[in-house]
């Protein structure tokens, strides 16, 4: 039951982790663990179970802050979807603060959605400092999920291209010009270029060619094969140049749909990259490339 005399603030996000659910899971639960990998730039200084014990429902817990030490416990422990805690902070045996930080995990193939709520209730004079407590609180667990993605996602991540982008049309629409060659050759390619040729009938394990002639100089040839191909959520593809610079690699390209109504979420990822210099090169290469294919796809 809320205390009377309260003032509640929120905080809700949802965030993408590369890797599976399980792992993110784990990671949360371990109340000992959160020293390891929780940046320490904000409120946070250190956390730990109170008792030993198997994690579930009823474990306690503290959290020492710059605030001063909350004490808690998990209040809701359903691996690996759901897992909650409600902690208090007390001064001089009044209770200041109450914070309930909730995660919701949906698998996605091999990555996490991570949705993650967090509510407080502030008590006596903390309630005059609403707008402060807010935007602390917002800061901190902002921190916390930025803090869980980089303790969990390989250094390599650092060198993965991710974009996103909202286009007018359906996604079976939209995958079928990411898919159909016909429709793919009208599209692909930065800026200026064409497709004078191409080889591309996606299906697990086969092998494309696509043929790119540059407004200037002469044509060259990227290549792959398709590691996943699931109509209309989900295209994936190894990609390297047949006449590579020397800092090119061989890299999987992912492109993910979401049905949002009237449009499509289309959320693009490449890598790893070998060097930062040209992932931002493909990056201007999708953005004009995806710019096409949004004028390609809104066309009646």
């Amino acid at each position: 039951m809320k205390k009377t005399g309260t003032t509640t603030v929120r905080y809700e996000k949802r965030t993408m982790i590369d890797r599976p659910i399980g792992d993110v899971f784990e990671r949360l639960a371990d109340v000992d663990g959160y020293g390891k990998w929780m940046h320490r730039t904000g409120l946070f200084r250190r956390s730990g179970q109170t008792f030993d014990g198997p994690l579930g429902p009823g474990t306690a817990y503290s959290d020492a802050t710059r605030m001063g030490t909350f004490r808690g416990q998990i209040t809701d422990y359903q691996p690996p979807s759901r897992l909650g805690f409600r902690e208090t902070l007390r001064w001089f045996g009044f209770d200041l603060m109450e914070a309930r930080p909730e995660y919701f995990l949906e698998a996605d193939r091999d990555r996490t959605i991570v949705h993650h709520v967090a509510e407080g209730d502030l008590f006596g004079v903390m309630r005059l400092m609403k707008p402060v407590a807010a935007l602390m609180a917002r800061s901190e667990r902002a921190r916390t999920i930025a803090s869980l993605r980089r303790s969990l996602e390989p250094e390599a991540s650092k060198l993965t291209l991710e974009m996103r982008r909202a286009l007018p049309a359906a996604p079976s629409v939209v995958f079928q010009a990411l898919s159909d060659p016909d429709k793919l050759a009208q599209w692909w390619g930065p800026e200026g270029f064409t497709v004078p040729s191409l080889e591309f009938d996606p299906d697990v394990g086969a092998s494309y060619r696509i043929e790119m002639q540059p407004p200037d100089g002469e044509p060259f040839h990227l290549s792959g094969k398709f590691r996943n191909v699931d109509s209309p959520v989900h295209l994936a593809f190894t990609f390297v140049y047949e006449e590579p610079d020397p800092d090119d690699v061989d890299t999987l390209v992912e492109l993910s749909l979401r049905d949002l109504g009237e449009s499509t979420e289309v959320v693009f990822k490449q890598g790893p990259f070998k060097t930062a210099a040209r992932r931002d090169l493909h990056r201007d290469g999708w953005t004009d490339s995806l710019d096409k294919l949004e004028q390609f796809v809104s066309k009646p």
